[in-house]
């Protein structure tokens, strides 16, 4: 190993730049790092968690579609784009860490199931107002329901955090299947 490559070694690294000097001056003036701890509040959990976060939303999501008005339909429109694009580039990253990297543990990733790379398409399918094949959002809603239902048998812990949105995604899909969207 050359001296270049020995200084990726972390301690190799801290002896480098322990003895670096630039005009005369020593480059590390000082290795004690203040520790700054978090205060909590007890017991250190928050009332504000991504899965209450994400309920809210899916609950505004779902008594914004028993909405008729136009506006709350327009609105829908906007988030199912919104709510399509996010999880097809998910699902679009989750494939590329999954066979476009070395990275192994990327690979087998369950959230492929629910999180289809194939939605940034239906997204812009919706965005150019082109008629959507029921069949896609028809097969989506199921296999949604199913991971939903199989939650606890999957060979992968996923996030439960998700479930609000898998739901909605669900709702928002068969929606989209009989035309109501």
């Amino acid at each position: 190993m050359t001296s270049r490559e020995a200084m990726f070694l972390p301690e190799f690294l801290e002896k480098g730049l322990d003895s670096t000097t630039v005009a005369g001056n020593n480059l590390v003036k000082t290795k004690d790092f203040p520790v700054i701890k978090a205060e909590t509040d007890g017991d250190g959990d928050s009332l504000i968690t991504p899965t209450l976060v994400l309920s809210v939303f899916a609950l505004f999501i779902f008594l914004l579609g028993l909405s008729r008005s136009a506006l709350a339909q327009k609105t829908l429109h906007i988030l199912d784009i919104i709510l399509f694009l996010v999880i097809g580039l998910l699902g679009c990253l989750i494939t590329f860490m999954w066979f476009g990297t070395d990275h192994r543990d990327c690979g087998d990733n369950f959230n492929i199931a629910w999180a289809w790379p194939t939605h940034v398409v239906a997204a812009l399918m919706l965005i150019f107002r082109k008629k959507i094949i029921p069949n896609y959002f028809l097969a989506y809603s199921i296999v949604t329901l199913i991971i939903l239902i199989s939650w606890p048998f999957l060979p992968q812990q996923l996030n439960p955090s998700i479930v609000p949105i898998l739901a909605i995604a669900a709702w928002r899909s068969w929606k989209k299947t009989k035309g109501l969207a």
